[in-house]
């Protein structure tokens, strides 16, 4: 049986954040928001000291290629309902495991 894994990389902005504790808030939220809602492994890429941006790194397992997708759609979507981000780059890797 195949299984699929999904590598997604969001580069974020953050244009209401004031400080890197303003960025921290909003980065731990939405990572907290995901993890548990789609149980997914979520780590935010941690070099820069610029509280206007953030990446994170997402990954995701199935044995359902489209699932992954939809999964992917689902959480881009719920993002920017529900903070004040802008998805300014993504990166989306399917591999075969």
């Amino acid at each position: 049986m195949k299984n699929f894994i999904m590598i997604l990389t969001l580069d974020l902005r953050l244009p209401a954040a004031k400080s890197l504790k303003d960025r921290r808030t909003v980065v731990s939220s939405i990572k907290e928001k995901l993890k548990n809602k789609y149980e997914l492994l979520i780590n935010e890429k941690k070099e820069n000291d610029n509280f206007k941006k953030s990446s994170l790194y997402i990954v995701g397992l199935s044995s359902d290629k489209n699932y992954l997708y939809k999964i992917y759609e689902k959480l881009t979507d719920y993002i920017i309902s529900n903070y004040e981000v802008l998805i300014v780059d993504e990166n989306i890797e399917m591999m075969v495991v």
